[in-house]
């Protein structure tokens, strides 16, 4: 937006400055628009949001364009879209992967040594799993990506319950996934004193009724603090060597408490905003389709996990997403036509987008575009049905029927 973007004029002569700065970097570290980012808080000081870079509104010739071939070079598919490449071949791609993973393990126990041997569980995971069951960062630095045989795996940390793994994956995606859930457990076995206070001092008797549709009290504890050590240590990019995560362990140590008590804070206010709204939904059984279409919204904004399944900054939005419900419910007895006449302008984008993202579930494969999207159509919601609410960017039905259009082009 033009407001964040005014300290970088001239825009040419910044342009060309980041492409220079960046030209030897074989592998950016993180996404081009964290880097960006970067480089524009250093020369303005101005912290930009990731949501500030509107990608889905690139023009397809501005956006990389895939081809997946195989280990002898045949083209067997091209497209601008990388995550419907993955969902159409991703079957296929994950078995040669097991494959070839596999069969490098046998060569390591065999003797003929490799990156699998170190640590190797192959009953748990065959040729997957590079080490198990730690609790200390003990095994040095994990690479973006490492070979396997004429294929390349993602390593990361993997979540077991107790301790952590280190495996790879196929899919850069999926590594970042468990990378992230990881760490997280890595980290609450190096805090283990400091989250056993905050287990004790954490006071959740205000919000535990609110919270009981979506567990108990000691879920609820888990929950925050969980969300607490993300927020308190791991800012992407994620650590990836011994180093950056102690670093980033030692200094989220001290505002662990201080964080975890904000997202508490927050939580109670989207609590008192659910439980204000469910008071004016349950008198809306007369309109059963806006009762459907509210429970299917509330269904994906709350899941049961909602405090760690959502990053803070769409936590924050949730409470006036929820106002924007209650207001809903206010006009609707008043008039139902009106409402009737804006879920028809609606449905058809939230059902592509619904459409869309089961496809990719069963393939196993995400689109970030398609999550931006999706928050684009709860401000959507905000701007047809509680305007006075208002919203952080201009949207219209007519601006994200665009939107889809391009990302359906690519």
């Amino acid at each position: 937006p033009q407001k964040l973007r005014r300290g970088c004029v001239p825009l040419p002569e910044f342009a060309a400055g980041f492409a220079a700065a960046h030209a030897g970097e074989a592998v950016p570290a993180g996404p081009l628009s964290l880097a960006l980012a970067r480089a524009i808080r250093e020369r303005t000081g101005v912290a930009i949001p990731q949501d500030a870079f509107k990608q889905e509104t690139l023009p397809a010739h501005l956006v990389m364009n895939f081809k997946l071939v195989d280990e002898h070079g045949r083209q067997l598919d091209m497209g601008r879209n990388l995550a419907q490449l993955r969902a159409t071949h991703a079957a296929q791609a994950s078995a040669s992967f097991a494959g070839v993973a596999a069969a490098r393990a046998g060569t390591a126990r065999a003797g003929g040594g490799g990156p699998l041997a170190a640590g190797a569980t192959p009953s748990m995971s065959p040729g997957r799993i590079l080490h198990s069951g730690r609790s200390a960062w003990d095994f040095g630095t994990l690479e973006e990506l490492q070979e396997v045989g004429a294929l390349i795996g993602y390593p990361a940390l993997v979540d077991t319950g107790e301790r952590v793994n280190v495996e790879l994956f196929d899919e850069p995606g999926a590594a970042q996934a468990a990378h992230a859930k990881g760490l997280t457990r890595l980290l609450r076995l190096q805090l283990a004193l400091p989250i056993r206070y905050l287990e004790k001092s954490l006071n959740v008797r205000a919000i535990g009724l609110m919270y009981t549709p979506f567990g108990g009290e000691r879920d609820l504890v888990a929950q925050l603090i969980e969300a607490g050590l993300k927020r308190a240590c791991l800012a992407p990019p994620l650590p990836r060597s011994e180093a950056d995560f102690s670093a980033r362990r030692d200094e989220g140590r001290a505002r662990l408490t201080l964080i975890t008590q904000e997202i508490t804070g927050l939580i109670m206010r989207v609590l008192e905003a659910h439980l204000a709204m469910q008071k004016k939904l349950a008198g809306a059984k007369a309109f059963p389709q806006v009762m459907q279409d509210i429970a299917g919204q509330l269904e994906r904004l709350l899941p049961k996990s909602f405090i760690v399944a959502l990053p803070y900054e769409r936590l924050a939005h949730l409470p006036r997403y929820l106002q924007a419900i209650g207001v809903r419910l206010d006009k609707l007895r008043a008039d139902p036509a009106r409402d009737a006449r804006l879920m028809a302008e609606f449905a058809p984008l939230s059902q592509n987008h619904q459409r869309r993202m089961i496809e990719l579930a069963r393939a196993g494969s995400a689109d970030p575009r398609l999550e931006e999207f999706r928050w684009l159509l709860e401000e959507l919601r905000v701007s047809l049905y509680a305007q006075e609410l208002r919203t952080p960017m201009p949207v219209s039905v007519k601006r994200l029927a665009k939107v889809w259009e391009a990302y359906r082009s690519l």
